[in-house]
């Protein structure tokens, strides 16, 4: 406990939900809220609302996506924003950005060389082939392995993937 948190949330009423628990709960000076959606690059996006998700929203990325009630706009940011936040210090992400988290990370060079970044935890559910290698690309790259655990490596083999799966940096050799 009395690590500082820092949360990336696109929708300003869940900010203010964030807001409201952490002052009841006298946490709030320990946690920095960015009030954006996180993309390759710097945009607005209508929001889509995914049905059946109780709280599921992502960008709605798609050109032919049809237009949805009452939609919400949202401006995007990279990872590499958030780097002097956080920059020299050490770091657990949890990316769950409803399958764009490989849009993310192509706008994440700078955040994840100045970040000492243990562990990346990201939901893996219908996920394309394409995202994940990307995915899986970017974090070989930066010198992480895939795990069922974030605490120890345990393989996984990419045909079976959890729910919920995580990036281990690398021990540095010498």
């Amino acid at each position: 406990m009395g690590h500082r948190v820092l949360a990336v949330e696109m929708m300003p009423r869940n900010v203010q939900h964030l807001q409201t628990a952490l002052q009841i709960s006298g946490l709030g000076s320990k946690v920095t809220i960015v009030n954006n959606a996180l993309y390759s690059d710097h945009r607005s996006f209508e929001v889509q609302f995914l049905d059946g998700n109780i709280g599921g929203t992502r960008v709605n990325d798609s050109q032919t996506s049809k237009i949805h009630l009452n939609p919400s706009s949202v401006q995007t940011i990279c990872l590499d924003d958030l780097t002097p936040i956080l920059a020299g210090s050490k770091a657990y992400v949890k990316m769950d950005i409803e399958n764009t988290e490989h849009q993310a990370l192509q706008c994440a060079t700078i955040f994840f060389s100045e970040v000492d970044i243990q562990v990346v935890q990201m939901e893996w559910m219908d996920r394309e082939m394409q995202a994940s290698e990307q995915i899986l690309d970017f974090m070989d790259a930066y010198g992480y392995i895939i795990s069922k655990d974030p605490n120890l490596h345990e393989p996984v083999h990419i045909t079976s993937i959890p729910k919920d799966i995580f990036f281990i940096k690398k021990p540095p050799t010498f």
